[in-house]
């Protein structure tokens, strides 16, 4: 399915697994993560950055992670 279908909620899973693995990651490795390797999409242009964003504004306003320094923190 298309990468812009994919709701935010499914995103925001994503990377808080991969953030629960990494313990932190900067915004262009979890782009890359979670669309390569857990989607299995080679390109990380605009649209998918934007998608991932969401995720991550999703995560951050429901406390789950945190942003410091640049990178996004698994919060325990």
């Amino acid at each position: 399915r298309p990468f812009i279908l994919i709701p935010k909620e499914e995103l925001a899973g994503a990377i808080y697994d991969i953030l629960k693995n990494t313990f932190s990651a900067t915004r262009e490795t979890i782009v890359a993560d979670v669309a390569k390797e857990i989607f299995h999409n080679n390109r990380t242009g605009d649209k998918i950055r934007n998608k991932i964003d969401e995720a991550l504004k999703h995560l951050l306003s429901k406390k789950l992670i945190i942003y410091e320094g640049g990178k996004y923190f698994y919060k325990k």
